[in-house]
Parts: structure tokens; sequence; C-alpha cells
């Protein structure tokens, strides 16, 4: 049974390690069996996370449990 799941990450991103790594792998994992929403911040004013996720988005596409991608 595929359930919705709220997830919130410190930062999150497929190409950085440490925090951002854990909360990417956190929620492609949960994304392959249930319904995910993650909630990121990105304090900087430069955006690095949303910049990552824009690259990534271009390169893949997101797990089908991922639903939609917003900013």
């Amino acid at each position: 049974m595929r359930r919705r799941v709220l997830l919130s990450c410190y930062y999150f991103s497929p190409y950085r390690s440490g925090e951002a790594a854990v909360g990417w792998c956190y929620a492609t994992g949960l994304a392959r069996d249930h319904e995910a929403t993650i909630l990121f911040g990105d304090l900087s004013d430069s955006k690095p996370m949303l910049v990552d996720l824009d690259r990534y988005l271009q390169e893949n596409r997101l797990p089908d449990g991922f639903g939609k991608a917003y900013r």
C-alpha cells in the first residue's frame, strides 16, 4: 500500500555530500514505495539546492513517488 509521506530535510541534493546526500537518499528511497513530499530549506542567496535540483531535473527524472517538483 502506497502511503503519503512528508519529509523535512535541512539540505537536499543529489550532488552534494553530508546532510544533503542523506536527505536525497531518504527521499528517493521513500519515493520508490510511497508518495513523497519533501520540504527543504535553501536560505543562502545563491540557492545551491535549487540549482542542484534544476540540474538533476534536466539530466534525469524524479522517481514516480515524487509526483511534481515545485519551486
